[in-house]
C-alpha cells in the first residue's frame, strides 16, 4: 500500500511518546484519541506568504476532533521512523494540495485538551515552519476553506471568548512567539 492510500484509508500508525518526547510504541491513530488520549507525536505546519500572512484552514466536518473549527496549514502525525519535516512532506499535498519551501521545526510541546467524553488531544506538538506563495488545492475530506491571515488577525481572532480555532493552533502561536522573543 502507497502513503497515499495509507492516509487515505486513516490506517495509519503513530508514535506513542513519553513527556521527555522518547519513544515508547506505536498505536493506531484513532485509539491514542479516545477517552483522554494517549501522548503521542504530532505536528502543525505554519506556513508564511510572501505578504507574511499566515494560511488558515477550516477542518473537514468529517473530523473526529474540532470538526468545521480551523487551524494553520495543516495538523497530522508522524509515523514511526519519520520525521517531522518528512511527515510534514508527505502530508501537505494531501491536505491541502501543494509542497512548501524551507520547512523547519522550529519548537515542540506538549498539551492535553479534551473535545468531548470520547475524543482526546495528548500530544507533543512539533511546529514546523515554513513559505508558501500559492493558494492550496483543499482535499474536501481534510478541509472546507481557507484564508491568509496576519498574526496580528489571528491573534485578535483568538482573543474573543467563541473563537473558532482548535486548541493547537493558539499554543503553537504563543510558543512560537515566546521563543521568538527569546532569540532576540
Amino acid at each position: 500500500m502507497t502513503k497515499w492510500q495509507i492516509m487515505e484509508t486513516e490506517n495509519e500508525q503513530v508514535i506513542l511518546v513519553n513527556s521527555a518526547n522518547e519513544v515508547i510504541g506505536q498505536a493506531d491513530k484513532y485509539d491514542v484519541h479516545r477517552g483522554q488520549g494517549q501522548l503521542h507525536r504530532a505536528i502543525t505546519v505554519l506556513l508564511r506568504n510572501k505578504n507574511d500572512e499566515l494560511l488558515v484552514t477550516q477542518r473537514s466536518s468529517k473530523k473526529p476532533l474540532w470538526p468545521e473549527w480551523w487551524d494553520l496549514a495543516c495538523s497530522t502525525h508522524q509515523w514511526p521512523g519519520e520525521s517531522s519535516i518528512e511527515a510534514a512532506i508527505r502530508r501537505l499535498p494531501f491536505e491541502i494540495g501543494v509542497t512548501a519551501q524551507d520547512l523547519s521545526e522550529e519548537l515542540t510541546y506538549e498539551y492535553h485538551a479534551v473535545y468531548n467524553d470520547e475524543w482526546s488531544e495528548n500530544e507533543i506538538n512539533h511546529l514546523v515552519v515554513g513559505k508558501l506563495d500559492q493558494d492550496p488545492q483543499l482535499n474536501p475530506r481534510e478541509a472546507v476553506a481557507y484564508a491568509w491571515k496576519t498574526l496580528e488577525q489571528i491573534t485578535a481572532e483568538l482573543a474573543q471568548p467563541n473563537h473558532q480555532y482548535a486548541p493547537w493552533v493558539g499554543l503553537a502561536l504563543e510558543r512560537l512567539q515566546e521563543s521568538l522573543l527569546l532569540k532576540k
